[in-house]
């Protein structure tokens, strides 16, 4: 009897044993994936990060910090990712992403403010009330700053505000795919259009933004040298065109953006999808900017840019880097660089990641 039993408890403490090597490799196996994934995630956002820097002229051997991320959900709980970038102690700028894309999106815009607000160490919420606002709130004073969009007083802090953090920093780490050597072939194609910006007014009529006609006004300015309209004035222009009372109000349709260019005589092309890099590139070395209509995944939101530049690189004539420079209504202090793609006419920018309709 005393021997069945020391067999059972050995047998007991070999199934025990058994299961805790088991957990442990189990666990191992997870964090080692979490580790895996984590280090993948980096390696894309640091590629794409560093592609966009260099394409918006910045230099890529400096040392660059990136903040955590501050999480953003739209109305369709679609999750932007915002990161602050910092050099030399200031913030440069920002990049956007979403939850499921491996590309992002570089904004140079003021950011004095951010830069302060890191050196004091102020928690910031971040809140979107709308799909063309993205706001940092200071946890001390409660001052709004608009991060993305055209500031328009408080009256922006529309957004849910989900909790205040602090401003985290961690190195980013040069690709090699980016490193330039002279013992490799470097190709390093560009060109850049000096396209003028305009703001995003809404309009006085439904309350919908009028990035479309900004956009358009943009390119027309930039072939035609024109310059004595705002984005109001061209709308209102376009409106008494046309009788309302037939054919209603003008809004952001491939119909009235047409008829926004023919005001004007000029001669369009026009496709309801987007454009692969190879074609951006010939349009635009033809000195035209390119007029992009851009939607999330369901099309339930949409934006109107202007392509205006381009950038292709490489260090080893193996990898290559792609990327094009917005002009966006949103964005009035600068010009925006989002990642690109050899074989694919679509990019992320924030929540969107269609290109569903060009004009050049």
């Amino acid at each position: 009897m005393e021997i069945l039993t020391l067999r059972y408890f050995l047998y007991n403490k070999s199934i025990l044993f058994l299961i805790a090597v088991v957990t442990v490799f189990y666990l191992w196996g997870i964090i080692a994936k979490a580790s895996a994934d984590e280090t993948d995630q980096m390696n894309w956002f640091n590629d794409s990060a560093f592609s966009c820097f260099r394409a918006a002229g910045l230099d890529i051997q400096k040392s660059y910090c990136v903040s955590e991320s501050f999480v953003i959900k739209n109305d369709e709980n679609e999750c932007v990712l915002i990161y602050f970038v910092f050099c030399d102690g200031k913030c440069i700028g920002e990049l956007l992403t979403n939850e499921y894309s491996e590309s992002c999106a570089f904004l140079q815009v003021n950011c004095e403010d951010i830069t302060d607000i890191f050196l004091k160490n102020v928690n910031i919420a971040i809140t979107s009330p709308d799909a063309d606002h993205i706001c940092v709130v200071r946890s001390d004073n409660g001052k709004v700053i608009c991060v993305y969009g055209n500031a328009v007083e408080n009256k922006i802090l529309g957004g849910s505000i989900v909790q205040f953090s602090p401003i985290i920093l961690q190195p980013m780490t040069i690709p090699e795919s980016l490193k330039e050597s002279e013992s490799r072939s470097v190709t390093d194609e560009s060109c850049n259009l000096n396209v003028p910006t305009h703001g995003n007014p809404v309009s006085p009529d439904n309350g919908y933004g009028l990035c479309w006609v900004s956009s358009a006004l943009s390119m027309i300015e930039y072939r035609q040298g024109v310059t004595n309209y705002t984005v109001v004035d061209v709308y209102d222009m376009l409106k008494s065109s046309y009788d309302t009372s037939t054919y209603g109000f003008p809004v952001g349709n491939s119909t009235w953006i047409l008829r926004l260019f023919n005001l004007f005589t000029y001669s369009i092309a026009y496709g309801n999808t987007g454009l692969y890099f190879n074609s951006v590139k010939g349009i635009i070395d033809n000195d035209k900017p390119i007029f992009a209509g851009l939607h999330n995944w369901d099309g339930s939101q949409g934006h109107a840019v202007v392509v205006c530049g381009y950038s292709r690189f490489s260090s080893d004539g193996l990898t290559f880097h792609y990327s094009y420079r917005l002009c966006d209504p949103n964005v009035p202090l600068g010009y925006v660089v989002v990642s690109a793609s050899g074989s694919n006419i679509n990019f992320t920018y924030g929540q969107y990641t269609q290109w569903t309709s060009c004009y050049y």
